[in-house]
């Protein structure tokens, strides 16, 4: 799968990404964008998984490799902007991906212009060894094909990427 950079900064790929509004309505993003930073149940979840990820991140990669990593399905960004904050230097690459173009969009002015943005397909990523770490929050529950999903994240992950721990998947 190629993606191709838009005027909006949005890597889009040739195969046009459908947003299921029934399972997330866009007409949300607005106000996500908004309290992702501040209500307390994303400042408690952030504070959650920076802890998890700190521990994995010195036993999977104890060299302090820059890493490259993607969080999937991540809306407007409140995660990667987490990242930025907290572990500015760890990634040589933090990226984006959403199907819903509006969250993108919305996003970037939560991520900035260093943070590649992505509207993405996850049942057709397209992606083959491309990232170390592969973030999926709150999104596969959405998804009816959720093993078909794991599987192309697996694809999307280098060897030594963030789902080696699921040994079927490979």
């Amino acid at each position: 799968m190629s993606y191709s950079r838009q005027a909006n900064g949005i890597f889009m790929p040739a195969v046009a990404v459908v947003h299921r509004d029934d399972e997330y309505d866009s007409r949300g993003f607005s106000l996500l964008r908004d309290i992702q930073s501040r209500h307390f149940w994303y400042r408690g979840r952030h504070r959650l998984l920076l802890g998890a990820l700190k521990q994995h991140l010195r036993e999977a990669f104890p060299k302090g490799n820059a890493l490259a990593a993607i969080d999937l399905g991540g809306g407007c960004g409140g995660w990667i902007s987490c990242l930025q904050r907290h572990l500015p230097n760890r990634f040589t690459e933090l990226a984006l991906s959403d199907s819903s173009l509006h969250a993108l969009e919305l996003a970037s002015s939560v991520v900035g212009e260093d943070v590649v943005r992505y509207q993405t397909d996850l049942l057709l990523l397209g992606w083959r060894n491309r990232w170390d770490i592969a973030f999926l929050l709150d999104v596969l529950e959405h998804i009816p094909d959720d093993a078909e999903v794991l599987f192309q994240i697996r694809q999307a992950l280098k060897p030594r990427g963030g789902c080696s721990s699921l040994p079927h998947l490979r």
